[in-house]
């Protein structure tokens, strides 16, 4: 490669997923003998320019006058389990601990609705949360959405140029569905509703979570349960219990 008459080179993509240099990554050189090293900017977790740009754009910006537990009851249908019935509720996840090792494996994260709207809302009980969880998300790693996450985060905003601007493409990767992934939520599904589950509908968390097993990618998540028992091969992120 060779450097252009501005000063610049283009950094190989197999460096930038090694060493997690995402766009809009501060980074710093330094000079030692005949050669340059380059790496991230040395700051804590959460404080670099990436994850200050996917905060602002995002934080209080939805303009439905819905929290987002209302938004997610009209898209994902509340369970309320009878006796002898599997149920959603159940323990959930660790907090995040050593982001960049548990994510070593996979190549982004799959940011579900819940923790979207948690920030675009400014809910009173979960913003806080969701918003240091996805800001040091984006500071590790590619940050992904699919068409099911746009759908029902879309609830939330009047126009799509204000929910393009809120999710901006240059930060959030927009991910197709695999076919694969909806051949796998079907399967999930099934199995399921021979366990006693009652919801009649497979969409959106079963498709969700399949497209995170299928392209190896770890979930951000506020509802833990229903992915790591159908989907224990992915890397579930998500609240400690105590804050439940």
């Amino acid at each position: 490669m060779q450097i252009t008459s501005k000063g610049q080179v283009t950094i190989p993509q197999e460096v930038r997923v090694r060493l997690g240099l995402l766009p809009h990554t501060e980074v710093e050189f330094e000079v030692v003998g005949d050669h340059a090293r380059i790496r991230k900017t040395k700051r804590g977790l959460g404080v670099g320019a990436r994850g200050r740009r996917v905060l602002d754009a995002l934080r209080g910006t939805a303009d439905a006058r819905m929290s987002t537990d209302e938004i997610m009851a009209l898209t994902r249908e509340k369970e309320r389990p009878r006796e002898g019935t599997a149920s959603w509720e159940g323990e959930v996840t660790p907090a995040l601990l050593s982001l960049p090792t548990r994510l070593r494996e996979c190549r982004g994260i799959l940011v579900d609705s819940n923790i979207l709207l948690d920030i675009a809302t400014n809910d009173p009980k979960w913003s806080d949360w969701s918003g240091n969880a996805l800001l040091e998300c984006a500071e590790q790693s590619t940050l992904v959405i699919n068409p099911i996450i746009y759908a029902e985060v879309s609830i939330g905003y009047a126009t799509i140029e204000a929910l393009n601007a809120a999710l901006p493409a240059s930060l959030y990767e927009r991910a197709p569905l695999p076919w694969e992934a909806g051949f796998l939520a079907g399967k999930c599904f099934l199995t399921y509703r021979r366990r006693g589950g009652i919801r009649n509908t497979p969409l959106p968390d079963f498709y969700i979570g399949a497209h995170a097993a299928i392209e190896g990618l770890a979930l951000l998540t506020r509802d833990a349960t229903r992915y790591q028992t159908y989907f224990p091969k992915v890397e579930v992120l998500s609240p400690p219990e105590s804050l439940l």
